[in-house]
């Protein structure tokens, strides 16, 4: 059992960043409260999904990327 898939998408821009962020860190909170790993969505938001991670430290976790491989 997990929450998720949460997290950062910036790609099209239709949420403010501001409110993205702020409801992700929410999530993090939740989880650390629920003792449950999380399922990360990071698209075009590496750095600010990072930052959150690294700030609040879930447990665990699995990753949802649209990273581009430059050949």
């Amino acid at each position: 059992v997990a929450l998720g898939e949460m997290g950062l998408d910036y790609h099209y821009d239709v949420s403010p960043r501001e409110r993205q962020i702020e409801v992700f860190e929410r999530q993090l909170l939740l989880s650390l409260e629920l003792d449950l790993p999380v399922i990360i969505h990071d698209r075009e938001a590496h750095k600010d999904t990072m930052d959150l991670l690294r700030k609040r430290r879930p447990k665990g976790l699995s990753t949802a990327t649209a990273a581009q491989p430059r050949w």
